[in-house]
């Protein structure tokens, strides 16, 4: 059975230094990594069960949760801390998927100092 809600909470292991090395290895740019890993977990759960009669059954796709807890800052730059955040918030647009990012509200507290 399909669940009915699905919560992503899991984006400070998507920016795992293993995630740079993996794209590194591929030839391809954080960003494209990050872009390409999100839109695999949208797709997977978002895809409709199939009936006999090859119908999609619309009434089967769970309510999908995105939840940016990535703060970041490891990589010394801001765009590469941020590519996460606008991974998901382009693709969770896109996917019409909730979204919300605790790393943003406390992003300003907790590095407003360095």
């Amino acid at each position: 059975k399909r669940p009915d809600i699905v919560i992503n909470a899991y984006s400070t292991n998507d920016m795992h230094v293993l995630t740079v090395l993996e794209a590194q290895e591929s030839g391809q740019s954080l960003r494209e990594k990050v872009l390409e890993m999100t839109q695999s977990f949208y797709r997977s759960v978002l895809q409709g069960d199939y009936n006999d009669d090859n119908e999609c059954s619309s009434l089967t796709t769970p309510l999908v949760f995105h939840m940016d807890d990535y703060l970041g800052n490891e990589q010394r730059e801001i765009l590469t801390t941020m590519e996460l955040s606008q991974a998901v918030s382009v693709l969770s647009q896109y996917y019409g998927v909730a979204s919300f990012s605790y790393a943003n509200v406390v992003r300003d507290l907790v590095y407003g100092d360095t």
